[in-house]
């Protein structure tokens, strides 16, 4: 099975041994599939016992097992299961082809292509194009991007349908964001991720500012410092906290976004009235 998908403008082909379902809704993010053209070549083939974990267990939860060793990184993939259902050998030096295997090619009557993201890390995956995820709403308006970033249940997908209601705003993703870089400006994209809200959509806007939710009693807003800005931004960055190369370049985007485009904290009320005091501050 070969597709391609399109995320945060990169191609990323998947040359599959097995079958897997491609959940509705996803099709925005398929392409043609060509030999040409690819950044990132995904092949899946069957581990026949050849390829075993090695190293120390760096981290471990019900989803997966990361092994390091001198050399690589081993993604050893659970997805829930008591058993290993595939394993990636990796380093970041390998950006072009990535091999994974399966522990059975029956694995695809019970995989979808979020599984199949899973076993390889999909925020991997956008980092090797220099790309990285923000746990975030992220709506349209008047030709910006507004990111509302914060922990779960605090609020981000209020204020998202907030803008739609009130300014008739597009909401482009309700969960994540793929923050990217292209000739000097951050793009925020929408990612085949939605969480809850089940909006996901194949489209980028440049990146106005991204605004760092707090409830509160009463609307307030300010813009962030530096090294505030980096806190709170980095909590809610997927970060593969095993890999050193990645934390650093993770920090480094990071650095080079807040320097570019300004993060603001707001307490806020769920009403139109925290809309207004947003618009009024961003000159929108």
């Amino acid at each position: 099975m070969i597709n391609r998908y399109s995320i945060c403008n990169s191609n990323i082909l998947i040359d599959s041994c097995f079958k897997y379902i491609i959940k509705e809704g996803l099709n925005d993010f398929i392409v043609e599939p060509s030999i040409d053209n690819n950044d990132i070549k995904i092949v899946i083939s069957s581990n026949d016992g050849q390829i075993d974990k090695k190293g120390q267990l760096v981290y471990d939860d019900n989803m997966c097992k990361i092994y390091k060793d001198k050399y690589m990184f081993y993604r050893e993939s659970y997805l829930g299961s008591k058993d290993r259902i595939s394993i990636f050998p990796y380093n970041l030096k390998d950006k072009n082809i990535l091999q994974c295997y399966i522990e059975s090619c029956k694995i695809g009557e019970k995989c979808d292509i979020y599984d199949v993201f899973s076993m390889i890390g999909f925020e991997y995956l956008l980092f090797l194009n220099k790309a990285m995820i923000l746990h975030s709403s992220f709506i349209s308006y008047d030709g910006n991007g507004i990111l509302f970033t914060a922990p779960s249940q605090t609020g981000k997908s209020t204020q998202a349908d907030l803008w739609e209601k009130y300014q008739g705003a597009e909401i482009i993703n309700g969960d994540r964001a793929g923050i990217k870089k292209e000739d000097g400006v951050f793009y925020g994209y929408g990612l085949p991720y939605a969480g809850s809200s089940k909006i996901y959509k194949n489209k980028r806007e440049a990146i106005k500012a991204i605004i760092v939710l707090r409830q509160g009693k009463e609307n307030k807003i300010r813009r962030l410092k530096s090294i505030e800005a980096f806190k709170y931004l980095y909590s809610e960055m997927m970060v593969n906290t095993w890999n050193e190369e990645f934390i650093n370049g993770i920090s480094d985007m990071i650095m080079d976004l807040i320097s570019k485009v300004p993060i603001y904290i707001m307490e806020c009320l769920p009403d139109e009235s925290a809309v207004n005091l947003l618009k009024k501050e961003l000159n929108i």
